[in-house]
């Protein structure tokens, strides 16, 4: 394990580390990628990167961990469920948004697979809750809120994907508005519901 960044070098080094990372992957992929080549990036030796990560598949965890966690921190919108719905996904859009050369590397074709699938879990986890809250007495819910949840947040990734390398030219809340145009009839059709629902991202 890494150590724990107790003082400013160590995270200055680990900061430095990741960064290299994340420039390297969007340039070559994640696949060509040596210890060497990111130690030389970041400015710093072979023997420096592993006093602080195993090796780049490490390295690359934690890079996944620290921004999952704060994606997870940005999803925690207010409101109703019917607001959340919407604000949780023009959240995850803004988040991209500020963090779009790193996104760019990390979700593209090059960049390591466990990206996708810790975001995409992180996403799906908060539609998940707001459906089974949303839809608390529906009798289709236990069995349809993990599936319905998962196919959601990998649209909205792929979405994503095509926002980043269209340039980001329309806002966030209009993209999330497009998001819920293509989601919402399926779920309504699978569910039954009546209406709109009120926990959709």
């Amino acid at each position: 394990m890494p150590p724990q960044p107790t003082d400013r070098r160590t995270q200055r080094t680990q900061r430095l580390l990741q960064q290299a990372l994340f420039a390297l992957v969007g340039e070559r992929g994640y696949q060509a990628l040596s210890v060497q080549d990111i130690a030389e990036r970041a400015s710093l030796s072979r023997a420096t990167f592993y006093l602080h990560y195993q090796d780049k598949e490490q390295l690359t965890l934690a890079c996944v961990d620290s921004i999952a966690a704060e994606l997870d921190a940005h999803l925690e919108v207010g409101g109703t469920a019917a607001e959340r719905a919407f604000l949780l996904t023009v959240a995850a859009l803004r988040f991209v948004g500020e963090k779009a050369e790193i996104f760019r590397a990390l979700l593209g074709a090059h960049g390591p697979p466990m990206v996708q699938q810790q975001i995409r879990a992180v996403i799906a986890a908060h539609i998940e809750r707001d459906l089974r809250a949303g839809f608390a007495n529906h009798e289709a819910i236990d069995r349809q809120a993990s599936v319905i949840a998962t196919h959601t947040a990998g649209a909205l990734l792929a979405l994503i994907g095509w926002w980043l390398d269209a340039g980001m030219a329309q806002p966030a809340e209009e993209m999330a508005r497009l998001h819920h145009s293509l989601v919402v009839p399926g779920i309504v059709a699978l569910l039954g519901a009546p209406s709109v629902p009120t926990a959709v991202a």
